[in-house]
């Protein structure tokens, strides 16, 4: 038997099937990304960064001592945090189906869509709660927004 603690709201789930939409569908990756979107949504790294990325890379799997690998990997995460924003729009309007979310409980969906985003393992967005759904005539979107996470492993 469940527990009434594990059972999502359907806002919740609903939040997690667009998210997931928006992942696979319309979210922006970069070519040098190991997981990608799909293609006509993927943002070409020139050469220079894509080398440079690829050197950085080999420095911390080549890394021995745990001091160094965690400084290196530090270095890394930089250098891809600095790609992201670099190629990357600040904000991009991920098109959906046309939704009506007037039944939902908006906190509850915008968790859904942050959970599915982070769980594919290759977001550079996040949804903030200001001004994340909109609509045009035909359809709805979703403002996602440029998110870098921090250098913690370089301290």
């Amino acid at each position: 038997m469940n527990n009434s603690d594990d059972i999502l709201s359907v806002s919740r789930q609903l939040g997690q099937y667009v998210g997931r939409f928006i992942a696979y569908n319309r979210m922006p990756t970069l070519s040098t990304d190991m997981i990608q979107g799909v293609e006509n949504h993927v943002v070409q790294v020139n050469e220079d960064d894509t080398a440079e990325l690829n050197r950085l890379d080999r420095d911390w799997h080549l890394s021995r001592s745990p001091i160094n690998e965690k400084r290196r990997f530090g270095i890394l995460l930089q250098f891809r945090n600095m790609l992201a924003m670099k190629y990357l729009d600040k904000t991009h309007k991920a098109y959906i189906p046309s939704l009506d979310t007037t039944q939902l409980d908006e906190h509850d969906f915008l968790v859904g869509i942050n959970e599915a985003l982070w769980d594919c393992d290759f977001s550079h967005y996040i949804v903030y709660e200001d001004d994340f759904i909109g609509h045009d005539k035909f359809s709805s979107y979703i403002v996602l927004t440029l998110h870098i996470t921090d250098n913690r492993y370089l301290k």
